[in-house]
């Protein structure tokens, strides 16, 4: 199963010995972010009764996932200029919250679509945890023009429930990626 996941955000810094003076200083800062989160890509699912007799029937094959949604930050990392304040970096640490969900609805060709002949599949993924690396330019001695690369780790859950709401398979995959970008 392929999967992105696209994040925007806007951030605020808490308490940030960045902001202290007019020049950037090396510290510790923290601080919280708001802006969006968007999943996409393609999905193959199957389902496996536990039987008897043992069942297996493709869900979707190939199925596009689009879905978007509000994203939280929490971070946390230090700051160091370096060669006669020049050039920076930074090692950053976070956890992000969101509400990212695609949900396969099928129809098991039983009674004609009543409740309980069907199935909902639905991958969802809720929180993350990531690190990174920010390096670049310090101009001015005010701003901070970095790249970053890193890795964020999601949890994606996955459940199964009949037509009318009832649960019978609920599991759970973390899936780690890179990140990198531009701050």
């Amino acid at each position: 199963m392929k999967k992105n996941i696209i994040c925007l955000s806007l951030s605020a810094l808490i308490a940030t010995p960045l902001l202290a003076s007019s020049a950037l200083q090396k510290g510790f800062y923290a601080g919280v972010s708001v802006g969006g989160s968007s999943l996409g890509g393609k999905r193959s699912d199957q389902h496996v009764s536990a039987g008897p007799p043992v069942t297996t029937f493709q869900l979707s094959q190939n199925k596009s996932m689009k879905d978007t949604s509000e994203r939280g930050e929490i971070f946390v990392g230090y700051f160091r200029p370096f060669l006669n304040n020049t050039l920076g970096a930074s090692v950053e640490g976070t956890y992000g919250f969101t509400r990212l969900r695609d949900l396969v609805r099928t129809d098991l060709g039983l009674l004609g679509g009543v409740a309980g002949t069907f199935i909902d599949e639905t991958l969802e993924v809720s929180r993350s945890f990531g690190a990174s690396v920010r390096v670049g330019p310090i101009i001015k001695q005010k701003h901070f023009l970095a790249g970053i690369l890193g890795f964020e780790t999601a949890r994606f859950s996955r459940n199964h429930a009949d037509g009318i709401g009832k649960e019978f398979i609920n599991t759970s995959k973390t899936i780690t990626g890179f990140q990198y970008g531009l701050s």
